[in-house]
């Protein structure tokens, strides 16, 4: 974006809670409260949103930075609010964070959380810089929504499987841990499983299978280290067990973000069709790169004939390609 969209989304946040502290600045003793409302965006970020994000994220460690000398502050970073606001006048954004897990609260749980948030608590400065409390007490000054386990779980039980970019983020480990033991044993048991290369175990078989069929044209492939990046073998054709394992992740990740049944997303079906745009293609993208290790281009993901099957087969002539 250029700087002047940047700025666009940046300087309301930025300069007006400066503005609202610095003309505080001698009378802050005497407040109740010191609230802003933030987003969970600020935290877990949102594809073609990185001025709004860093906004957010702004204000959540400003609430820590009054905190951190004495001074009253709250940042209530608000999921996705249902029935009323922004969000529901743009269902597009409503889908794109219900689609990374994010669950709606709605206007009676707003109140609520504006209720908990203005409730003064007892800020002692001296005792919690001394040593003897050492958890980070400053991060009370951050109310973070929208990542509740029960919505998580409720979402889960609707059939779609979650985007893992937000659950395998090392500050939500204790959410993604009661998450993982909330589910069936059939959860775990997934066929697409990682392998310890973090490219998922089917691929790599299908991967030392061509291996073992042209062994003085590839390099080994290991389960531990997956492909090996410096090689550059183009030579070898793509079979249909490679396609085949590549095609059914990849489907997964795509009926999650669309919002679709495995059984409407058929592999030569045109992505287009099912509203394809922009800020699904990032995040699409994003999720097909953390899977194999491919960057698949842009204009790939938003080209109207793009499929499940094309794409299947671009990344796996990329796997091969370093190979």
């Amino acid at each position: 974006m250029t700087s002047d969209v940047w700025h666009s989304g940046i300087d309301q946040k930025v300069q007006g809670t400066w503005n609202l502290h610095n003309s505080l600045a001698n009378r802050s003793n005497d407040l109740d409260f010191f609230l802003t409302t933030s987003s969970i965006s600020g935290s877990i970020g949102v594809a073609t949103e990185s001025n709004y994000c860093a906004a957010n994220g702004f204000l959540d460690a400003f609430a820590r930075y009054r905190r951190s000398v004495g001074l009253r502050a709250t940042s209530l970073g608000l999921g996705m609010i249902s029935e009323v606001g922004f969000l529901h006048e743009n269902p597009e954004i409503e889908a794109l964070l219900l689609r990374k897990g994010v669950h709606p609260i709605d206007e009676d749980e707003l109140l609520q959380l504006f209720d908990m948030a203005l409730t003064p608590d007892e800020l002692d400065v001296s005792a919690r810089n001394s040593g003897d409390f050492p958890a980070d007490h400053f991060a009370e000054g951050h109310i973070l929504t929208g990542l509740e386990l029960l919505g998580l779980q409720k979402i889960r039980a609707m059939g779609w499987e979650r985007p893992t970019a937000v659950l395998d983020d090392p500050r939500t480990t204790i959410i993604a841990g009661a998450y993982a033991a909330a589910s069936t044993a059939g959860n775990h048991q997934n066929a697409s499983a990682d392998s310890d290369s973090g490219i998922p175990a089917t691929v790599v078989t299908a991967l030392q299978e061509i291996q073992a069929r042209h062994p003085s044209t590839t390099n080994s492939i290991s389960e531990k280290e997956g492909p090996c990046p410096d090689s550059g073998n183009t030579n070898i054709a793509l079979d249909e067990p490679l396609i085949l394992a590549i095609q059914d992740i990849i489907a997964t990740k795509a009926c999650a973000l669309l919002l679709i049944s495995p059984k409407e997303l058929t592999p030569y079906k045109h992505l287009s069709d099912f509203g394809m745009d922009s800020m699904l293609a990032s995040e699409f993208r994003g999720a097909v790169f953390r899977l194999f290790r491919v960057d698949v281009p842009f204009v790939t993901l938003l080209d109207k004939r793009a499929s499940i099957r094309s794409l299947a087969e671009l990344v796996g002539t990329k796997l091969l390609s370093i190979t």
